[in-house]
This record gives C-alpha cells, structure tokens and sequence, in this order.
C-alpha cells in the first residue's frame, strides 16, 4: 500500500512548475495587453476629411506646370460638413487642396476668409493664411464676434481654429488682443493666451491666459490675473467672472492671497465670492476701507455691498476681530463672531454674542456680549463683564463704557458693582455696591462713586 501511494503522489517540483506556468501565463496577457494599449495609437487608421468638388467653371491638368488638378473659377468645396468658396484651386496627387484668391470657409455659426487655404485631407486639418485671416463666430443673435490674425489653423473634424503670432477680437463693447488662442465652433468659446488684454464691457482684464464663453458671458481664470473697472478690481490666482451677475468666484494661492476692491471697501483672503449686492470671503479675510476708519478680519466673513462702495452688513466668524478707528484711538474687538452694521447715516454699529475682550489705550474689558454703537459713542458689556484700567478691575451685572473721541470718559457698572486696586504689602483696596459710576483722565481711571449699599473691604 505504501509503494502504491508513493506511485500516485504527485511530485513537488511539478506543483510548483504549475503554479509557475499559471504567473508566467499572467504575467504574458498583461505584457501583451500593455502592448496593444501602446501601439494603438500607431495602427490606428487616420480619420480622414471628405472633400467634393461641387463647383468650378474649369478643371484643367497640365503635367509639365504641376502634378495635380487645377481648378478655375466660381469653385466651391464640401469638407465634411463645411463649404469652401475660392477663385482657384490645386488638388495634387498626394491628396492636398490649395485653395487661392477670396477664400471663404463656411461651417456652421463659424466662417474664415483668407487668400490662400492649404488642407490636408488626411488629418481634416488646414491653414489659411493671408495679409488678414478673419474668424467670424455668428452664434449669437445680437451680433457677430470677429478674430483678425495672420495665420489661423483650423480642424475641421473637431471645428477647432488655433491661431499663434498675435490676434485682436473686436467687436462692439469688446476689444480682445493676445499672443495665441484657439476658437471652438461648437461652443462658441474662446481661449486666449500670451500677454492677454480684454477690455470687455467696462472690465480690463490681464494675464497669460483667459477663457471665455460669450454665450454665458463668463471669464475663466487659471492663471494669476488682474481684474479692474472703474470703481474698483480684483486680483486672484483662478477664478471666474460672470459678466452678466458683475461677479463671480476668485481664489488665491500659496504666494499671495485674493484682493477685490469696489470704492473705499478692500477685501483680501484665500478664496471670495461677489455678487451686485453680497460678498462671501473664507480663510485669512481682512476687509479695510482705504480711508483707515477700521479693519474687520476673521476665517470667513460675510458682507454687504453698497453701491457707494461702502460695506453694509458685515458678519465675521472664527477668530474675528475688529480695529475700530474712532477719533484718534483705535479701539479693538476680538470674539468668536462679530457682526457690524452701518446705517443710512453711516454710522456703525457691532455686536458680539459669543463672548468678546475689548482692547484700548486706556482700558482693557471682556464680557458674554459686547455692543458698540458709534452714534452713541458707547461700549456696553453684559455677561459676567470685567473691566481692567491699568491695575484697576472692576465687574458688576453690567458695564457701559461711554467714549469721547474714541478714548474711554466715564463708565457706568450697574448691579452689584465691585472695584479692586491694589494696595501696598500685596493687599487690595477693594469696594463694592449696588452701582458705580467712574470717570477717566489721561492716566486711567481717576474717581469713581458707590450708589447703593456702598461699602469697602
């Protein structure tokens, strides 16, 4: 039995030859496969352009001048879906068309004149040239929109036009001009680049690179650019403008960040959104007004925009503060959210509701809310308040500050009011009551009267 069981066991070398055999088989259908994948492209057959003679008042062939068809008068192409109208034309042996005199293309919403066209049947693709190549895209109803270049190179499988050595688009309200570009019939959409200077509407725009679908009205930016009109601008990394909303998106990058200024308002941070009336700004915001009257910050901010260019509502989350300039000292707000206001009077107005320090020369304060009004020259605190004038503290129920030129003047602690200063050997002169009422000087806090219950510890 021993003997027939080593008979029929299966040898191990041959275990491991199969499984050999099975990665090798693998390994073949991968590499043949990869192969295949790259020599695709080589074997592939060209997709090659129909081109007809529909119309010539003459075809002639003179063997001794060129080897190829010469054709006279009135001649009129088909490539594939476009018509080509020329005053002559070579057809060569070798398949190419030359095309001569007032050449015109016509396909679809998109015609090109030249004089001279030369078109590769086996690639669908050709090259007018002449002392002006004039593109002309009629997909919109209120008019046409014209590319002037030298040399334009059109697909006409994809309805694709490529143009390099400069080009100008002009037309009403619109003055285009750049290095290269290309034009795509389907969309009607365009892509300039080199030196690109757009002054469409009441924008100028500038950069190395600018999309643009006339259809949407939209500008698409994916290089650094620089945006300006008449009461302000903006300057982003990538973006979009919506020519017909007056805004649209715009981001910075690691190098600098985006920058929008309409009249005295300024916006920088890493990525803003606008709109007619609103602005969104996300991640290192500072709005300012050019006049230095106060910054507003925060990691993302929401804000109105006036038509004066002012800034209305502005509300600020995320380590937002606020340097209010109001006579000769600034005064600074700091607080999870910050929301301030302006009226019809331009005068401000800031809340905050999640808790706040308050930041001046002469004082230094914290509460659950803080409120400014700069009509009311006035800082009222509520929420566990707390006051600091140099080395004075003072809390209660709650605390108002009144202002005169943006300095502290007197203040007023209503409900169980209490004052701490301290005294020599590290003691405290300490005094508590109902109310307090203090006034300021140049040096701090300088007198202040107990109402109610007054006593000192």
């Amino acid at each position: 039995m021993l003997a027939i069981e080593n008979e029929y066991r299966t040898p191990d070398f041959c275990v491991v030859s199969h499984v050999n055999n099975a990665a090798l088989s693998r390994f073949l259908v991968r590499f043949l496969w990869c192969m295949l994948c790259a020599l695709t492209p080589y074997c592939a057959v060209s997709q090659t352009v129909e081109v007809r003679i529909e119309q010539a008042d003459e075809i002639a062939r003179n063997p001794a001048v060129v080897d190829g068809q010469r054709l006279i008068g009135d001649v009129r192409l088909s490539v594939d879906g476009a018509v080509v109208h020329c005053d002559s034309a070579w057809r060569y042996t070798d398949g190419r068309f030359q095309m001569m005199g007032e050449v015109r293309v016509e396909d679809g919403p998109m015609a090109l004149f030249g004089r001279q066209l030369t078109l590769h049947p086996d690639s669908g693709v050709g090259t007018m040239t002449g002392p002006q190549v004039r593109l002309v895209d009629r997909s919109e109803a209120d008019g046409a929109r014209t590319l002037v270049t030298k040399q334009t190179i059109y697909d006409f499988r994809e309805g694709v036009a490529r143009y390099a050595g400069g080009g100008e688009v002009r037309t009403q309200g619109e003055l285009i001009t750049s290095e290269q570009g290309r034009y795509q019939r389907d969309s009607g959409r365009m892509d300039f680049m080199g030196e690109v200077d757009m002054e469409v509407d009441t924008l100028r725009v500038s950069a190395e690179r600018v999309g643009y679908l006339p259809k949407s009205r939209r500008l698409l930016l994916t290089v650094p650019t620089e945006i300006r009109y008449p009461s302000g601008g903006v300057d982003c990394a990538r973006g979009e403008w919506d020519l017909e909303a007056g805004g649209g998106w715009f981001a910075g990058d690691s190098v600098s960040l985006a920058r929008f200024r309409d009249g005295d308002l300024v916006v920088t941070g890493d990525s803003l959104a606008l709109t007619d009336s609103l602005g969104v700004a996300r991640g290192r915001v500072l709005l300012t007004d050019t006049v230095g009257t106060y910054r507003l910050g925060g990691n993302a901010v929401d804000f109105e925009r006036e038509a004066d260019g002012e800034a209305g509502q502005v509300a600020m989350r995320g380590e937002a503060f606020a340097w209010l300039n109001e006579g000769d000292a600034p005064l600074l707000v700091q607080g999870p959210t910050i929301t301030i206001a302006t009226d019809s009077a331009l005068q401000r107005t800031l809340f905050a509701g999640d808790g706040a320090a308050l930041y001046s020369d002469e004082v230094t304060g914290a509460a659950e809310q803080l409120a400014w009004s700069e009509r009311e020259g006035r800082v009222d605190l509520e929420g566990a308040p707390v006051l600091w004038s140099g080395s004075d503290q003072l809390t209660g129920d709650s605390v108002r500050l009144f202002l005169r030129d943006g300095a502290a003047d007197r203040l007023e602690v209503r409900g169980h009011a209490f004052v701490a200063s301290p005294a020599a050997g590290g003691f405290f002169h300490q005094i508590a009551g109902r109310d307090l009422e203090g006034t300021f000087s140049e040096s701090g806090l300088e007198e202040v009267a107990i109402f109610g219950n007054g006593r000192t510890l």
